[in-house]
């Protein structure tokens, strides 16, 4: 929800840091990193060191941020890089959680578990299948809106001419382009933020930081956990829908 809000700080904060770790570690080996202090978080929690969890979940989120700081710095930003950070990054994602209800398996941490695990998923799909579509229709505009004019436009490399189409096409559909453009979920908006990740990252409620706050707060307190784990999932499930409907709005 607030991650383009923030990115400019963490930008400000990670930067000088990227010219230190530049001299002896590649992004991918940062991702790495991350993803093995990640496994120390959740060991920590199944040993029930809540403070040496916070600390390394705190470091795994801030190495897992000069990765791509690193890549976006040095010129070595790739498809491969970005695909093996979000799978490091979701399976520590569903790691911590899970260290926090194995070791005590009662039914009300279990079922709200369960619950958190599948609003996770469904999260998921929300925005990674629409990530997708919406990488199809910048490349190769929109085949119900911009019609065969785009495709061809694209294939023969004239995709600027493409996406201003399917842009034009957008803010017919929607009837209030700035209103879209405000939501987030405007092609135009999401296409000049690409250069910061691999692929478009649809806005939602639940994002980076709010993710990084839940979890601080889960690993902190486990006599919250159960109401924690909730209201992670009632918001993420609520960011779910509200992605949807505004990837079907912008696609139909």
């Amino acid at each position: 929800m607030i991650d383009a809000i923030l990115r400019p700080l963490k930008d400000r904060l990670l930067t000088p840091l990227v010219g230190v770790v530049s001299r002896f570690a590649t992004p991918n080996q940062l991702s790495l990193l991350a993803f093995g202090v990640g496994l120390g978080c959740a060991a920590s929690i199944t040993a029930e060191s809540p403070f040496l969890a916070f600390g390394l979940w705190l470091l795994n989120r801030i190495i897992d941020g000069l990765d791509g700081a690193l890549a976006r710095s040095a010129g070595k930003a790739s498809d491969a890089g970005g695909y093996l950070d979000i799978m490091l990054d979701f399976t520590i994602y569903a790691a911590v959680p899970l260290a926090m209800v194995l070791p005590h398996p009662h039914f009300p941490l279990a079922q709200a578990g369960a619950v958190l695990m599948a609003a996770f998923y469904l999260n998921a799909t929300s925005w990674m299948y629409l990530s997708t579509l919406l990488e199809k229709r910048i490349a190769y505009g929109s085949p119900s809106k911009a019609g065969d004019r785009g495709t061809c436009e694209a294939s023969t490399g004239h995709a600027g001419v493409a996406i201003g189409s399917l842009l034009g096409a957008e803010k017919q559909s929607s009837g209030n382009a700035d209103t879209d453009y405000r939501s987030g979920y405007s092609l135009k908006r999401m296409a000049g933020q690409r250069w910061q990740t691999s692929t478009v990252m649809p806005p939602g409620l639940i994002e980076g930081a709010e993710t990084i706050l839940f979890y601080s707060l889960m690993i902190l307190f486990p006599q919250w956990r159960v109401p924690l784990f909730w209201a992670c999932a009632g918001f993420t499930l609520a960011g779910a829908v509200q992605r949807f409907w505004e990837g079907w709005r912008l696609l139909r």
